[in-house]
């Protein structure tokens, strides 16, 4: 059997310690699930207790009257057998073992479970799990004496199918119990109102104080056991409990509210620390009114650290933390409950969990009608609620509580699962049924109307219920002769008079049937009169209708009505054509046309006539009428003086304006007639003139003249009236009518062609003012005043000739840069113009001044310079236009001139230099000045420390490299011919990222010359 009794999930058997006080009589109580872990299928479980006789045992779990069967092995054998070994001498043996007959009759397999904190190895607990392949079984005990020692053992064969059973050992921890009365607490009441009694005071009893030892494991190799954690949770409860509540979900434990407490703590057994690794619970505060204590005791693994030499272990936190680390606390490993009833009395059994009954039949429901059906069932327990789960039902059905409603919508039958679940203990019952959605009734009859030979006949079918659509068929061809059934429609006409069976069959979309029969006469036609024949021609349509056509205003106003022959209709009509038809009448004295056709009506095109012009030549269109019997004559009355008609066309020259309605009448050969009474309009000759030049104004006060008046191409007007429309301005003074000016005007033109005007409106003619410009200068932008033309009719044009190359026209000024070479006085011809083509030209001038002289300023060039010596100089100059830029010819080799007149470099060569420094501005103006400058030779390089030099010496990386010299940084280094010159590493010539050291002294231009120079 594996040592480690943490495969082994068990509860706690009890041991009670010693009793203070006067509590001599209580009951503990033990529940425990117990993993056979032995390798070896077990047939049994024993449990020997010292210094306990029999008839102290309370209860045990699954034993009658407790509850029964909840154990593979039924009720127990118990004996009591003599144990010199105990301190009493003698001890309890309850042995739970299988039958043999040949084989045992059931046995505990060998295994494991993922176990967790809950009780779970007998048949209400597992979850339906439990039964013969379960490495699993509960156990319970409840004494009510203290006892001794607890053995555990299962049961296995002696040896591979023998019939007898040895026992192995299961290492059980076994709490001890400590209980301690406590005395009752007198409370004082409240002083008593004036002129009564004082009341006495209340005595409360308080529960006794419980403290529980449990054990940890002893070490096998180290000085510290195996480390377990333990969480002791103790509830106080409100009534006694036997061995069934001992479960971790059991109903009394959830409800107790007295009081709770839980604690961690570190198990771990140390050899040199006897009272080491026990679980000592200093008791629980319980409320008052507490009759009794469990305790659950949860163990998990540690996975903390550990010392290496003890296999002491090292929390992160304590022994006893309110919570363990994570890093420490590993996964659940056994679950134990035990519990105390203080009065030492056990309550009977509680009803044992039953599960609910359920009655699963159901009643059938019928398609599209409303279903409600209570589903039977019974709780186990009397009292319990239920809770009810239904899977399957048809569409259009719900369960609600425990009823099934609803309206289904789809027919056949549904299997069902039905659940019940006992709501208290959580058992329930599954149930399969059959709901059965059958087709609803198809209510069919039939009310069949009488039929005539040669009428037309139609009636509808309808039936109720059934599901889907209704299909309807004739049952052995039942209708009469012409009839037939389209759908829900009984179509035809009857061809043969008589009584017919008629039978009708109304069919669903599953197949049902249901039929209707009823008698359906038809009767002989009657005999019609003899045929009246109708005929006419060339009537006018006075209306036409969907079945016939009227002339006269038809039938009903005295005229006639003529039906259609067959394959005509409406559309091929309209009133007022031309009908013509021959038939007979019928009974209501309709023509039944055999032949019938029509020509268009007379009549006469909308007509509009365009206006005519008094003393103009004026022809209309062609009045044609259409329609009609030919021949077609056309009158005309009404027109005005100087027009005719002839038989066509309105001609002539009318003479005299105004509106004339005309009266134009068309008639045909058979007399019918049309008129309409057109207007025709004559206007008056009309003149109009928009911004023309007077040009003669002779006769002032009488008429004036534009554009050349009538007789030059323009026209001859007379000075508006006083009462004219618009006149601008007034007519007086007569002096604003001026030559030139511009008028607008509409009027009417007399019969020598003078125009009459009702609207003027005089304004100015085109204007410029001779400008007056202020001076340009070369290489400065210029922009003129605007030039601006008055009066006339915008837009204006404007050119101006005789402007220097760098000027122009830019909108309305003149704009540009006069260039170099370009001051001096233009003559300037100016043009502007207008909208209407008038011109006017003025002459001005323009002056461009010269651009300013460049003046040179003052200048430094040093006269003298020495071979390898820094050089610098500088020249300035002013005037000019824009940016001045500095160029140079002659200078010393080595020596450049920047373009702001800097001069700077280092002489390379030694002589007398003429060098020429040249100014140039924006526009290519130049200044010069000349200089002579002398670049003596170089100083000799010397090895000898010159007097008056400082010594010094460097060692830097090369940045720069030139001939004779080298830069390390900002530091200059020369050397020569003296210079003792050591290139390492190869080294041929000194180059940028050497390492040079050097060894010299500080030159006057404060270079460093080196005597001694090492490469690296």
């Amino acid at each position: 059997m594996k040592e480690n009794l943490l495969q082994a999930a068990i509860g706690a058997a009890l041991a009670l310690g010693p009793v203070a006080g006067s509590a001599t009589a209580f009951g503990p109580l033990a529940n425990f699930d117990v993993i056979n872990d032995t390798g070896q299928t077990a047939h049994g479980f024993e449990i020997e207790i010292e210094d306990l006789h029999p008839n102290e045992i309370t209860s045990i779990f699954g034993v009658a009257p407790r509850w029964t069967g909840m154990n593979r092995y039924g009720d127990p054998a118990i004996v009591e057998i003599q144990k010199p070994m105990a301190a009493k001498g003698y001890a309890t043996r309850i042995t739970f073992q299988s039958k043999y007959s040949g084989g045992w009759a059931v046995g505990t397999p060998s295994g494991t479970l993922p176990v967790k904190p809950s009780d779970s190895c007998w048949p209400l607990g597992a979850s339906g799990q439990y039964g013969p392949n379960y490495p699993c079984d509960h156990f319970g005990i409840s004494t009510s004496v203290a006892t001794g020692p607890v053995k555990y053992s299962w049961l296995v064969e002696s040896t591979p199918g023998s019939a007898s059973l040895a026992p192995v050992d299961v290492a059980v921890p076994t709490p001890v119990w400590t209980v301690v009365p406590q005395p009752p607490v007198v409370i004082q009441p409240p002083p008593p109102a004036p002129n009564l009694p004082p009341p006495p005071p209340i005595v409360q009893p308080q529960p006794p104080k419980v403290n529980v030892v449990i054990a940890a494991p002893r070490p096998n190799y180290y000085e510290f056991g195996e480390p377990r954690w333990v969480k002791v949770t103790a509830t106080g409860t409100l009534q006694d409990i036997g061995i069934e509540n001992l479960m971790a979900e059991d109903r009394v434990i959830k409800q107790a509210k007295t009081q709770v407490q839980v604690e961690w703590q570190l198990l771990q057994t140390d050899i040199g620390s006897p009272g080491s690794g026990q679980i000592d619970l200093t008791g629980v505060a319980l409320d008052p009114g507490a009759t009794g204590v469990v305790y659950r005791f949860e163990f998990y693994a540690y996975t903390g650290a550990r010392d290496p030499e003890t296999n002491q272990a090292l929390p992160k936190t304590s022994d006893t933390p309110q919570q363990p680390d994570p890093a420490d606390l590993g996964k659940f490993l056994v679950a134990q409950n035990a519990g105390l009833n203080f009065d030492g009395q056990i309550p009977p059994a509680p009803p044992i969990p039953v599960a609910p009954t359920l009655n699963a039949t159901l009643a059938g429901a019928v398609v599209n009608s409303p279903y409600s059906q209570v589903i039977g069932a019974t709780p186990g327990v009397p009292g319990d609620p239920l809770s009810f789960a239904v899977t399957g039902l048809p569409q259009g059905l719900s369960l609600v509580g425990d009823t099934i409603g609803g309206t289904p919508t789809v027919v056949g039958d549904f299997p069902l699962n039905i659940t019940v679940t006992d709501t208290v203990n959580q058992l329930s019952t599954v149930g399969t049924t059959s709901l059965n959605v059958a087709d609803a009734p198809i209510v069919f009859g039939l009310s069949l109307s009488q039929g005539t030979v040669g009428a037309a006949y139609a009636e509808t079918l309808a039936a109720g219920g059934g599901y889907g659509g209704i299909t309807y068929l004739v049952f052995n061809n039942s209708l009469p002769p012409g009839l037939s059934l389209s759908g829900n429609q009984i179509t035809g006409t009857p061809t043969t008079a008589g009584s017919y069976n008629v039978t009708l069959l109304a069919k669903d979309s599953l197949g049902f049937i249901a039929n209707a029969s009823q008698t359906v006469t038809i009767v002989a036609a009657a005999v019609p009169p003899p045929p009246v024949a109708c005929a006419d021609s060339h009537l006018v349509i006075t209306n036409v209708g969907p079945a016939s056509v009227d002339v006269g205003g038809g039938v009903a106003n005295g005229g006639q009505s003529i039906l259609y022959p067959a394959g005509q209709g409406a559309a091929q009509y309209q009133v007022g054509d031309l009908l013509s038809f021959s038939g007979t009448l019928d009974g209501q004295g309709y023509c039944v046309a055999d032949t019938l056709s029509s020509l268009p009506g007379l009549n006469l095109p909308a007509l509009s006539f365009l206006p005519a012009t008094a003393g103009s030549a004026y022809t209309t269109a062609s009045i044609a009428p259409v329609g009609g019997i030919a021949p077609v004559t056309v009158f005309v009355s009404g027109l005005p003086q100087g027009l005719g008609f002839d038989g066509a066309v309105i001609s002539g020259t009318p003479t005299t304006p105004g509106t004339y309605t005309l009266t134009i009448t068309a008639a045909d050969a058979i007399h019918e007639q049309v008129v309409a009474t057109p207007q025709l309009v004559v206007d008056a000759a009309v003149c109009s003139a928009s911004n023309a030049v007077i040009t003669n104004m002779a006769n002032r006060g009488a008429w004036f003249e534009v554009n050349g008046g009538m007789n030059g191409g323009g026209q001859t007007v007379t000075y508006p009236a006083q009462n004219a429309t618009v006149i601008n301005p007034p007519l007086t003074p007569l002096t604003a009518w001026t030559l030139g000016n511009l008028v607008s005007f509409q009027g009417t033109l007399d019969g020598i062609g003078m125009c009459h005007p009702t609207t003027a409106t005089l304004s100015q003619g085109l204007g410029f003012a001779v400008p007056v410009f202020a001076n340009a200068a070369v290489g400065s932008a210029y922009v003129s005043v605007p030039l601006a033309p008055t009066g006339g009719v915008p837009p204006y044009s404007v050119a101006v000739g005789g402007l220097p190359p760098s000027l122009g026209v830019q909108g309305s000024a003149i704009v540009g840069t006069p260039a170099l070479g370009q001051q001096g006085t233009y003559p300037l011809t100016i043009t502007v113009g207008d909208a209407t083509g008038r011109v006017r030209v003025v002459s001005a001038s323009l002056t461009v001044d010269p651009a300013p002289a460049l003046v040179l300023g003052a200048a430094s060039l040093p006269a003298t310079g020495t071979v390898g010596v820094a050089y610098t100089g500088s020249a300035t100059a002013g005037g000019g236009v824009g940016t001045l830029a500095w160029t140079a010819t002659g200078l010393p080799t080595g020596v450049n001139i920047a373009s702001d007149g800097t001069l700077s470099g280092t002489p390379t060569a030694a002589g007398t230099f003429q060098p020429v420094l040249t100014v140039t501005d924006a526009l290519g103006q130049t200044a010069s000045l000349g200089a002579a400058v002398i670049i003596a030779p170089a100083a000799q390089l010397s090895c000898t420390l010159p007097k008056g030099a400082k010594p010094t010496q460097g060692k830097k990386k090369v940045t720069a490299v030139g001939t004779g010299y080298y830069y390390a940084g900002t530091v200059k280094v020369v050397y020569g011919d003296c210079t003792r010159l050591e290139l390492n590493g190869g080294a041929k010539a000194i180059k940028v990222g050497d390492i040079a050291e050097w060894e010299g002294y500080v030159r006057a231009d404060g270079s460093v010359f080196a005597r001694i120079l090492t490469i690296n």
